[in-house]
């Protein structure tokens, strides 16, 4: 605009205004129609009765980002357009490990209290508030590091029960594998003796 008169300039800053707001008009209302669809699926994922994997909400992560995209806008963009609707989204989107531990922490707290039959009875002494967590826990992969003699046996016995009663799998879809036979007959007398029948189809190798 340099060396244009007055009114030129001004109607050319005008115009400038005008086409900006536009564009803003317009991403304002794209986000608008996927807004809704994201926080739908956020809520649902949240107040799913399970633990919550990974895999799930990464997917709800790529979709958002994914969506954003084919706006052509960034997550910062959309958050200086609807802030108070992006901040309550952003964490999950941008802390997502964090977020999921807050959440299946509180969700495990609350199914100890379901399954107190089982860890009290499941073995001759019951388990403890460790051994409990190690059972709940139901990410997409799973690492329980434990030392001898810290009953790993009778958590791995109570984690089939818990997986077996919840319907969270079948018999025949559980694989339990142990380093020497002298183990891995342990583990299947213990089974046949704490489960029963139910555990007839389990594999142990």
């Amino acid at each position: 605009v340099q060396g244009l008169p007055w009114p030129d300039c001004r109607q050319f800053a005008h115009k400038a205004v005008a086409v900006y707001q536009n564009w803003h008009n317009q991403q304002c209302a794209q986000l608008s129609q996927y807004l809704p669809q994201w926080q739908q699926e956020l809520t649902r994922l949240v107040r799913l009765p399970s633990f919550l994997p990974h895999s799930l909400v990464d997917s709800w992560v790529n979709r958002v980002y994914d969506d954003l995209t084919s706006m052509g806008m960034s997550l910062e963009e959309a958050h200086k357009r609807l802030p108070e609707h992006i901040a309550s989204l952003s964490p999950w989107i941008l802390n997502t490990s964090d977020q999921l531990l807050e959440r299946n922490s509180r969700w495990i707290e609350n199914e100890r209290l379901n399954w107190e039959v089982l860890f009290n009875q499941v073995e001759s002494s019951p388990l403890n508030i460790s051994q409990q967590h190690a059972v709940l826990l139901n990410d997409d992969h799973n690492l329980v590091l434990a030392g001898a003699g810290s009953g790993k046996t009778s958590v791995l016995t109570a984690r089939v029960a818990y997986l077996l009663q919840s319907h969270l799998a079948q018999a025949e879809d559980i694989l339990l594998v142990a380093f020497g036979r002298d183990a891995a007959g342990e583990m299947e007398q213990r089974l046949k003796n704490k489960i029963g029948l139910a555990a007839e189809k389990i594999q142990v190798n």
